[in-house]
């Protein structure tokens, strides 16, 4: 619940970084039914914002290269 509000109150500022975080703890967090709609939601953040994901959260979505 809190990555959710973080995400949504940080929606519209100008910190992409931010809201990145948030994202990828409420994409963590969140039942794997869920996971796709936030995923989409970070990949438009990273994407508007020209962030790319640090090997610790890419670590928190599964991604097995993140080591």
């Amino acid at each position: 619940e809190r990555f959710a509000a973080a995400a949504a109150a940080s929606a519209g500022r100008h910190d992409a970084r931010y809201r990145v975080e948030a994202l990828v703890g409420l994409a963590a967090s969140v039942p794997v039914a869920d996971r796709p709609g936030v995923l989409r939601r970070l990949a438009e953040v990273c994407r508007y914002g020209g962030i790319a994901l640090l090997p610790r959260e890419r670590g928190l979505l599964g991604d097995p290269a993140a080591d």
